[in-house]
C-alpha cells in the first residue's frame, strides 16, 4: 500500500503491483450460473402468491369469492419495471398463458437476465 515511515510523504508500495495480473475488463459477460439475486427470488414468490388474483374474475365463481371475500382488487405492480417485468412473466409461467415465451425474450434480450436464470425462475414459478 503506501509506506509512511519516511517523513517525506506518501510513496506508493510497489509490492502490491508485483502480481501483474490483468483485471478482468467490465464489458465481460459474467457465466450463465443460474442463480437468482434474493430480490428476483423474492419476486418470484410473490408471483407464485399472486397468480389467481392476476386473472380476470368473471362469472358465477367470481361472484362467490366477492361475496365471501370482499371486493378483491388485482395486485399493483412494482416500481421497478425490470421486477414487474419478471413478476408478469411468472405469473405467465404459472397461468400456463403464451406469453410468458415474449417476456422471457425480453428479459435476455435486454440482458436483465440469462438463459439459465429464466430457467431458474421458470422452475420456481411452476413449483408447488
Amino acid at each position: 500500500m503506501f509506506d509512511l515511515s519516511s517523513g517525506d510523504g506518501f510513496e506508493p508500495d510497489d509490492t502490491i503491483w508485483a502480481d501483474s495480473t490483468p483485471a478482468a475488463p467490465f464489458a465481460q459477460s459474467r457465466e450463465p450460473t443460474g442463480d437468482l439475486d434474493d430480490l428476483s427470488r423474492r419476486v418470484v414468490h410473490l408471483a407464485r402468491a399472486e397468480a389467481r388474483r392476476s386473472r380476470p374474475q368473471s362469472g358465477a365463481g367470481a361472484w362467490v369469492r366477492r361475496l365471501l371475500l370482499g371486493d378483491v382488487e388485482p395486485p399493483r405492480p412494482l416500481a421497478n419495471p425490470v421486477l414487474e417485468t419478471l413478476r408478469r412473466f411468472c405469473i405467465s409461467v404459472r397461468l400456463g398463458e403464451a406469453q410468458s415465451e415474449e417476456l422471457a425474450q425480453t428479459l435476455m434480450s435486454k440482458g436483465h437476465y440469462d438463459k439459465a436464470q429464466i430457467t431458474t425462475a421458470r422452475r420456481m414459478s411452476l413449483a408447488g
